[in-house]
């Protein structure tokens, strides 16, 4: 830096040369600023040379091009979100169902635009159960039984009649029968409901030496289930005495008679006398 020369003319625009003597300018020129200290001799080397001053060299700037990759690998990021969304969006259009359309007052047919709205689903009513369906379902109960079959007659109770009883459970109530017979008249209602109630009775004979029989009447609702399937839904039953066998009367016929025709008896008739013709030379004797 250059030092200020004492010997320099004034300058006319620098406002110390208009301030009165004595006073102290405000502003604080460059050629007023106190000299910088000189910097410290460079001590001497062995070789009497000053050494050389390594200056650093300035730090490098940032590279641009780190935060351009960034900025591309973000872009990149945010395009396939992007394609992603676009395409869940096509799938969802694509798959719902179409839209009801309605007319309006003026005739226009109206779009709706509600994208949540799910159609409701037709609910198709259950018919009555039929009798013939309902009779049939009961003997094939107990055809399932008398066959051994009780898996299938398992089958045809409904899930609230199944949770009172495992099918093992069932299974062995039956164990010790011979066999069922289920008698007539079976007799159908129709009810409760679409329902069918069911009166009969069955013989059972037991399994053991003596082939014990016992008769039930039974009560039985054929309704649907859970399901929507034909299912037994109510079983009750009671024991009921035998009826007493009517004996046997056996009546012996006698064979018809035939009647017989009277003997006849024969009367031997007399002979009579024969008389003697005249001129005859024979004479015969009187008796």
């Amino acid at each position: 830096m250059s030092m200020p020369d004492e010997n320099a003319p004034t300058l006319p625009n620098r406002p110390d040369a208009r301030m009165p003597a004595g006073e102290a300018s405000p502003f604080l020129w460059e050629e007023d600023a106190a000299p910088l200290p000189a910097p410290p001799a460079p001590p001497i080397s062995q070789v009497g040379q000053p050494p050389r001053w390594d200056v650093p060299p300035p730090p490098k700037a940032p590279r641009q091009g780190g935060s351009l990759r960034g900025f591309g690998v973000g872009l990149g990021i945010a395009l396939v979100i992007l394609a992603v969304m676009a395409l869940g969006l096509a799938l969802y259009v694509s798959l719902s169902p179409a839209t009801p359309t309605a007319q309006n007052g003026s005739g226009a047919t109206a779009q709706s635009t509600s994208v949540n709205s799910q159609p409701t689903p037709t609910v198709t009513p259950l018919a009555p159960i039929s009798t013939d369906l309902a009779v049939s379902l009961v003997k094939q109960f107990y055809t399932s039984i008398n066959s051994a079959q009780y898996q299938q007659a398992y089958s045809l109770l409904s899930s609230g009649l199944q949770q009172q009883q495992t099918e093992q459970q069932f299974a062995q109530t039956w164990k010790n029968t011979l066999s069922v017979t289920l008698q007539d008249p079976i007799t159908p209602t129709t009810g409760p409901g679409k329902a069918v109630t069911i009166t009969a009775t069955y013989q059972q004979v037991l399994n053991d030496s003596a082939a014990t029989t016992k008769q039930f009447t039974i009560t039985i609702v054929v309704d649907y289930d859970n399901k929507a399937q034909p299912r037994i839904t109510q079983l009750s039953k009671q024991e009921v005495a035998l009826p007493t066998p009517v004996p046997t009367v056996t009546v012996t016929v006698a064979p018809p008679v035939t009647p017989t025709a009277p003997a006849t008896t024969t009367t031997p008739q007399p002979t009579p006398a024969t008389t003697p013709t005249a001129g005859a030379g024979t004479a015969t004797p009187n008796p």
